[in-house]
């Protein structure tokens, strides 16, 4: 397992942070995450990977559309500043509500 999170990219050989956004409508989560997506790609440094937006494994929990970006750091440092900057004077729609997980145990 070790060998193949190495090969990945995945901890404890980087580090991750998963941002899933949930809103009942469909569009406004989609058009959450594909706006904090562009922002990423004009904001983060290149030693940060951002990956999706994407839906969730899981898409629907509770009524709720899941979708997710992940942003892939070489440090714990490098992944909070990455999320400090990517959230800085982002406003989500007040019927999507966003989660930030550090180092997700699972990507469900």
């Amino acid at each position: 397992e070790l060998a193949l999170r190495e090969a990945q990219g995945f901890p404890p050989y980087a580090r991750i942070a998963r941002i899933v956004a949930r809103s009942r409508d469909r569009d406004l989560c989609v058009g959450a995450m594909r706006e904090l997506a562009r922002k990423g790609r004009g904001v983060l440094p290149g030693e940060i990977e951002l990956l999706g937006p994407a839906e969730c494994a899981l898409g629907m929990i509770a009524g709720s559309q899941r979708w997710q970006l992940l942003l892939r750091a070489p440090s714990l440092a490098a992944l909070h500043a990455a999320v400090r900057a990517l959230l800085a004077g982002y406003k989500a729609p007040s019927a999507v509500r966003l989660e930030v997980d550090v180092d997700p145990v699972q990507l469900l």
